[in-house]
């Protein structure tokens, strides 16, 4: 079942009225970035995209989107100035991902709610917390909650590297993916945000596989697609990004990478490493 996440910023008390006539809002942060918000979701009176968009390097991407290729989406309800910390760095973000509960035969609707902040210079997601922290305010940069608990706001967001430590317990591939993308829940754009691809290159690969391996197909691509972009030549790149392509369907691409890949190993020498299945589908007939 795909996820839905559901997100309360809180910045004017009357965006819910407006949405309501418009398709779209936008939300100004620090360093000329801001938070485009877009498709309104009357059911729960709340956006279904929130993009983020760096006017001044042109990193953009949609948050709470686990994977951009499919419909997964991610909605804002309504906001408040508070929100935003004194110094315009940090944004506290209420998440609600609604789900479904069997019981009995009989299917329940469930919401968990989450509270999160965001690193508003680059749309990284840098912690979460249970819903109970978004009650509060910013004082002197730091979140202080209704409870008196006080949230500094660091970079909490496991490393690639975490990541894969995390998950190497779990045998099962499927569940392993699940893992992963429990984790990377703010999209790959903002977990790239808080832990660049340039210096992660080989733990990304590796997360990028073992989601591949799950099924999740689009979401390795995606990942595939910024390690390439700094790396174009990685040999195993090559390989994992074809095998994806292949599994979506998109046969003619796939071939093209699986080429590519034949190519390096025999400038390696290492032609008889080539997997069979690699030959095979570039004589296959499309």
């Amino acid at each position: 079942m795909k996820k839905i996440f559901l997100v309360k910023l809180t910045l004017l008390i009357s965006i819910s009225i407006q949405a309501q006539e418009h398709l779209s809002e936008r939300i100004a942060l620090e360093n000329n970035s801001e938070l485009a918000l877009e498709n309104w979701d009357t059911k729960y009176q709340a956006w279904s995209n929130i993009f983020f968009k760096d006017k001044d390097n042109g990193n953009s991407f949609y948050l709470y989107n686990p994977n951009e290729s499919e419909s997964t989406k991610g909605f804002l309800i309504d906001t408040s100035s508070k929100n935003i910390s004194p110094d315009k760095k940090f944004l506290i973000v209420q998440r609600i991902e609604p789900g479904e509960l069997y019981n009995r035969g009989k299917t329940q609707e469930t919401e968990n709610l989450s509270c999160d902040i965001l690193r508003t210079v680059d749309g990284c997601v840098l912690l979460s917390r249970d819903i109970n922290f978004c009650s509060g305010s910013w004082q002197k940069n730091e979140w202080h909650t209704e409870n008196g608990t006080t949230l500094n706001p660091k970079l909490e967001t496991p490393s690639p590297n975490e990541i894969i430590t995390k998950i190497k317990p779990i045998k099962d591939s499927k569940n392993k993916g699940e893992a992963i993308k429990e984790i990377i829940y703010m999209g790959i754009g903002s977990y790239l945000a808080c832990h660049p691809a340039r210096n992660n290159i080989q733990s990304l690969n590796d997360i990028g596989f073992y989601i591949a391996e799950s099924g999740y197909y689009n979401f390795a691509l995606e990942i595939y697609r910024k390690i390439e972009s700094i790396s174009p030549e990685r040999t195993v790149l090559k390989l994992n990004i074809a095998d994806s392509l292949w599994s979506i369907g998109k046969l003619e691409d796939a071939k093209k990478y699986y080429k590519s890949y034949k190519d390096s190993m025999i400038l390696k020498n290492s032609s008889k490493k080539i997997p069979e299945r690699v030959n095979r589908r570039l004589i296959s007939n499309i």
